[in-house]
């Protein structure tokens, strides 16, 4: 009894810490956390922006460019005639502000442009399916959290019945009530639920800890969780397939690389047209005896030079390349195409595991509804004399087993929601 006692202490004082959260913690909290602090939204919230800069004019070739020119010329020449020769040394020096721009090249200055922008909303893209991702993460170790919770918590109450059942058997064995075999029997369910006991404790505190991971807070930060879980309302199959195709980012993202793909190819057809450039430039310059660098009295000068540039003939590179990118167009499209049909393969399964899990929830529900009354019973003629610890027992772990099936499918039927909704573009309506 003194062992039993003993192992009952450790476990309250294992306990103590998650008994005693120090902030409850909604699901909408963790997932606002997340996106605040999580590593994996912050590389791919920057990894957007980085593309996002490129998307200006200038990274497209359509401003013009403007340098500052200077430039310092040393000559030392040395002559030879028939009276002797000679020889001299001067400096040219030279600065100017000079601007160049493509006046014309095809058009495929725009089409950089354009391309330029659909990187970026494919970068936007990217980054939102990757946050959607961690938000999924998120959500399952909440619930991974909040089911543990619930688990430790069936653990305390069965452990509290098997203390109470080796209590009475040791009165009623004291009375001749019982037989040694029913105080051993109640002492090896009192171990096994204790056993249960810490395991459920340990698997409490994994399951914070990977929370608080995804949340980028202290490993030892504990919380109170909600374990009441709501589901949506008229969830038609219909409307996730129309909504994957409009919202999803993955999907979405296929789209775009189509789209740069029609870029690229109409890219290539500026090859095949002349370029035209300008060449503005104004600035002094100055020729002074021996080594020596001055402006005192420069001489100005302005310049405007037009430079039409035609390709001929180069080796058939441009239409090689224009031909590439015709099927690189097609392979898109078909890859496309494949993506739209695995995307409602997938929205059709994660519909189907959804409403599947509900009616299983609803299953175990009614099944729980019968564990309690048979226990109850089970327990009054225990208490009676007239069940014996066998079928007492029995009825004990089949409310246990009710209790956690339940806490597992209501849980499991939330993650499937989840799931849909990642698919149908709804889980995160802005994650930038």
């Amino acid at each position: 009894m003194k062992t039993i006692q003993i192992v009952l202490l450790m476990i309250l004082f294992l306990s103590a810490p998650v008994g005693y959260a120090r902030e409850h913690l909604t699901l909408d909290d963790a997932i606002e956390l997340a996106l605040r602090d999580n590593h994996d939204i912050r590389v791919a919230r920057n990894q957007a922006r980085a593309v996002n800069n490129t998307v200006n004019l200038g990274s497209a070739g359509l401003l013009p460019r403007v340098d500052f020119v200077s430039t310092m010329n040393y000559r030392d020449e040395t002559a030879s005639d028939a009276l002797g020769g000679g020889s001299s040394s001067s400096t040219q020096n030279s600065a100017a502000i000079q601007a160049t721009y493509t006046l014309f090249d095809g058009f495929g200055n725009i089409f950089s442009f354009n391309k330029l922008k659909k990187a970026g909303d494919q970068a936007d893209l990217q980054a939102r399916s990757a946050i959607e991702g961690v938000v999924l993460q998120v959500s399952a170790a909440y619930y991974d959290v909040a089911n543990a919770r619930e688990q430790l918590t069936i653990a305390e109450e069965a452990l509290a019945i098997s203390n109470d059942r080796l209590t009475r058997a040791k009165k009623q064995s004291q009375y001749g009530q019982a037989n040694a075999v029913d105080v051993l029997s109640a002492e090896v369910d009192l171990n096994t639920d204790s056993t249960t006991l810490l395991n459920a404790q340990l698997t409490l505190q994994k399951a914070g800890r990977n929370l608080n991971v995804l949340l980028n807070r202290e490993l030892a930060t504990t919380y109170a969780v909600d374990t009441a879980v709501s589901y949506l309302e008229n969830a038609e199959r219909s409307s996730f397939h129309q909504s994957a195709v409009e919202n999803n980012a993955d999907y979405l993202a296929a789209l775009s690389a189509l789209d740069q793909a029609r870029l690229d190819l109409k890219s290539t057809y500026a090859d095949f047209l002349p370029r035209l450039d300008m060449q503005l430039s104004y600035g002094y310059n100055q020729t002074t005896p021996d080594w020596r660098i001055d402006y005192d009295d420069p001489a100005s000068s302005f310049a405007a030079m037009l430079t039409l540039n035609f390709n001929i003939f180069n080796g058939f590179q441009n239409k090689i390349k224009t031909q590439n990118a015709k099927l690189d167009v097609r392979n898109q499209e078909i890859y496309e195409h494949e993506f739209r049909l695995d995307l409602e393969r997938l929205v059709a399964n994660a519909y189907d595991a959804y409403t599947s899990s509900l009616e299983v929830l609803a299953l175990q529900v009614r099944n729980l509804e019968s564990a309690k009354m048979n226990f109850t019973r089970t327990q009054e003629l225990y208490k009676l004399g007239q069940a014996t610890t066998t079928t007492f027992r029995e009825a004990q772990l089949n409310l246990i087993r009710a209790r956690n099936n339940i806490s597992t499918a209501k849980y499991s039927a939330k993650l499937n929601e989840l799931q849909l909704m990642k698919l149908a573009g709804r889980l995160v309506e802005s994650a930038g």
